[in-house]
């Protein structure tokens, strides 16, 4: 399904782009190649919304002893942790799940591409 969208994709982006862009059968990847990339894609854009929701629950008024809030705690505290204790402290704001966020989203973007 994701290589027939892809293909789609790119020949709609060949006919808007004459001889600018690579052909369609060039961008095509094997059927199961996709997969592991993907999968992992999802889960690094998953742990970035939990730290986003651990991070702004505070101020949404979410109690972190929710039934609801207690899992982010759980996911996000280890990397959020490592991160306060790598930054200096800068003031009354907490810069850990800031950097955690770019951390995920580097790796993310090196891991992914997306």
């Amino acid at each position: 399904m994701q290589s027939m969208i892809l293909n789609s994709l790119a020949v709609a982006a060949q006919r808007a782009f004459p001889g600018e862009l690579a052909e369609p059968t060039q961008l095509a990847l094997a059927p199961g190649a996709q997969a592991p990339g993907a999968a992992v894609g999802i889960a690094l854009t998953l742990y970035m919304m939990a730290i986003l929701l651990r991070w702004f629950g505070p101020w949404l008024e979410l109690s972190d002893r929710s039934l609801w809030m207690r899992w982010t705690g759980r996911l996000t505290d280890p990397l959020i942790g490592f991160m306060r204790r790598l930054l200096p402290p800068m003031g009354p704001v907490d810069w850990g799940p800031l950097a955690a966020l770019i951390v995920v989203w580097v790796a993310r973007m090196l891991l992914v591409r997306y």
